[in-house]
């Protein structure tokens, strides 16, 4: 599994990327941390979770749980780009000021993109190809509807479920 998310097995773990395995031990360096954890197994069971300094191979802290994130480069397919969206928790809450005015920029910014693409008469170069590179604002607005979002406006863009008066 961790391979497929292109973590790379070493002996010892030394920089995010990297696992080890070395009887019922785990060691795996995530690319969100600033230490790696180390995962100690009782047979099938997790008997405890920490994280250690690389250097003095000592614990910092113990922890209930913990999230591995993989190398974002390897969510990136040869036919598309990824949204930033795709990479955090689908039960992330957004907190937004203004995202009328984030879908427009984006919009804007991906109708610059098109015409420059059309301008230099790019499209023999699929991969600068705007929809490659770049989420347009209608996309933005589908995608975010994925998540719990707070707006912090008077005029909110999605509808209100719930105000909250401070």
């Amino acid at each position: 599994m961790l391979q497929t998310l292109r973590f790379e097995e070493v002996d010892f773990v030394v920089k995010a990327g990297q696992y080890s395995i070395r009887g019922g031990i785990i060691d795996i360096y995530s690319y969100a941390s600033e230490y790696p954890y180390r995962l100690e197994f009782q047979n099938t069971e997790i008997e405890s979770i920490r994280s250690f300094n690389i250097n003095t191979q000592l614990s910092i802290n113990h922890k209930e749980r913990i999230t591995i994130i993989p190398n974002t480069e390897a969510k990136k397919s040869v036919e598309s780009q990824v949204s930033f969206l795709n990479y955090i928790p689908s039960n992330t809450i957004i907190w937004a000021k203004n995202i009328s005015y984030t879908k427009d920029v984006l919009s804007d910014y991906f109708e610059r993109a098109k015409n420059e693409y059309k301008k230099n008469n790019n499209h023999l170069i699929r991969n600068l190809n705007p929809e490659h590179l770049f989420t347009d604002g209608i996309e933005f607005i589908q995608d975010i509807r994925n998540f719990s979002v707070i707006e912090n406006k008077k005029q909110t863009f999605f509808n209100t479920k719930k105000e909250i008066k401070i």
